[in-house]
């Protein structure tokens, strides 16, 4: 399923995908690239970010995503808005950081299963078996608390939430669905 035709004062509708941990961000903005016209995808892995050096402290002390320097990502979003009809952000802070809330049109997060999105980490990342008994202790001893936050603020920020448990295209039809509807209705996000 293809989007419609896209018009639009600023150039460009800028969608967030976030997610946990391995609760498909990733592959879902690679297919929405690939799937919608004249898109480019953003990762925030994919940048070299100024921020907190212990993940797990971060957490313990509120996980405020403003500790995390996203001027690269901005600037990214600055330089590829009047070129691209559709800007991809593979994004885990929604609308929550305020350097790109404004420029987010619309915001989805993939509600997947932890132990779905810990299973699919584990296969992602790692291959001996010691590596992954000593990442599962972590995610019990002190991990699992940056998911529970995930659920707690990003999930409850984003203006859809999608079953993390769907397909791919199943995923993508809903997407574009409502990116569609947004279009054609003419209303954005209200943020």
């Amino acid at each position: 399923m293809k989007s419609e035709t896209f018009i639009k004062e600023k150039n460009s509708f800028i969608i967030a995908i976030a997610a946990v941990s391995g609760g498909g961000k990733t592959e879902i903005t690679k297919a929405l690239v690939n799937q919608l016209p004249h898109a480019v995808a953003l990762h925030f892995d994919g940048f070299a970010l100024a921020g907190p050096s212990s993940i797990i402290q971060w957490i313990e002390k509120g996980a405020d995503p403003h500790a995390w320097d996203i001027t690269p990502i901005v600037e990214a979003v600055q330089r590829f808005k009047q070129n691209y009809a559709y800007i991809i952000l593979d994004f885990p802070f929604s609308y929550l950081h305020q350097a790109l809330a404004s420029e987010i049109d619309l915001s989805f997060f993939i509600d997947t299963p932890l132990d779905i999105a810990l299973a699919r980490r584990i296969v992602r990342d790692f291959e001996l078996l010691e590596d992954i008994h000593d990442d599962l202790r972590f995610y019990l001893e002190k991990g699992r608390g940056a998911y529970i936050h995930m659920l707690e603020t990003a999930r409850m920020d984003a203006d859809k939430i999608i079953d993390g448990t769907l397909s791919k295209e199943e995923t993508m039809q809903q997407i574009i669905e409502e990116v569609n509807r947004r279009i054609k209705d003419g209303s954005d996000s209200d943020r």
